[in-house]
């Protein structure tokens, strides 16, 4: 009995790996929806902004000090500079399509007619916020806690022709960031977030495209619980990361995307096999399927 199961499994997969093969050949799927992009690490530079203090906000500062009894004092952090610019590069390399090189391109690393990227940019604030926390017991000592604001300016430009692509900044602001007992610990945790920000930004930004390859095992009458994906560890795909389904519709020479459901990575089963659980739109999914509606899947 487990051997037949073996064998039914291994048949499926096999089915499953022809078709995405007739779907959309693996070098296509680079070439044309899912292009990884070289992106070298250019000048970053530290540049802190001047704030102004006004009489307004030296006065509502002192107000919120007698309202509260709280008294916060900011820190100027330049030791930690070096650490967000490599915030910066470890959020950029952790985008699915970019091929991060910390440095400048050399001759070689671009082929003609490739296009590639490279980052510039500033760091406006690294900067900590202390405050003393008196305990209510008098037998116990004050002690101080600490907050970060690390914040920078990033472009990413054309290698070819310098033109900036895109422009953000990113900030990890001290609301962002709960109060810690140290400076090292309020700084690594801005950092761990401006990270994170980087990515989820440009991930967005540079999503990765799929299409449903084959229906799972649970579909039901009524819906759909699972189906595959050609996409797979080719292009670093994790357990538990999400993707929206969508209806195409083409207005002119521009296609209209209207999602209706959701999958979540279940299994990954090869370089363009990936089983995907139906979290949302199990309906609406099987619908589209069933009625032979053009879909298009891609990262969140």
């Amino acid at each position: 009995m487990k051997e037949k199961k073996e064998k039914k499994k291994m048949k499926k997969l096999l089915t499953i790996l022809i078709a995405a093969l007739m779907v959309i050949p693996a070098s296509a799927q680079q070439t044309e929806r899912n292009i990884i992009y070289k992106v070298s690490v250019g000048n970053i530079n530290y540049t802190p902004k001047k704030e102004k203090e006004t009489v307004g906000k030296v006065l509502g500062s002192l107000g919120m000090a007698a309202l509260t009894k709280e008294v916060t004092v900011k820190t100027e952090q330049p030791n930690y500079v070096d650490d967000a610019r490599a915030a910066i590069v470890k959020g950029f390399g952790n985008v699915n399509r970019f091929k991060v090189i910390d440095g400048a391109f050399v001759e070689g690393d671009i082929a003609e007619g490739e296009t590639a990227y490279y980052i510039d940019g500033n760091i406006t604030n690294v900067f900590t916020e202390s405050k003393t926390e008196i305990p209510t017991d008098p037998k116990q000592k004050s002690y101080e806690m600490f907050k970060a604001h690390i914040s920078a300016t990033i472009n990413l430009k054309d290698a070819a022709t310098d033109a900036i692509v895109i422009s953000y900044t990113f900030t990890a602001k001290d609301y962002d960031c709960s109060w810690i007992n140290s400076t090292e610990g309020a700084i690594n945790n801005a950092l761990e977030k401006l990270s994170k920000y980087i990515t989820k930004k440009l991930n967005a930004q540079y999503p990765l495209f799929a299409n449903i390859i084959e229906r799972g095992d649970n579909t039901t009458s009524s819906k759909e619980k699972e189906v595959y994906i050609d996409l797979g560890t080719d292009l670093g795909l994790y357990k538990g990361m999400t993707f929206g389904v969508y209806t195409v519709k083409t207005i002119g020479s521009k296609n209209a995307y209207k999602e209706i459901g959701r999958l979540k990575v279940h299994e990954i089963m090869g370089e363009d096999v990936t089983l995907c659980k139906v979290s949302k739109g199990g309906k609406d999914i099987k619908n589209a399927i069933d009625s032979g509606v053009e879909l298009a899947v891609k990262s969140l």
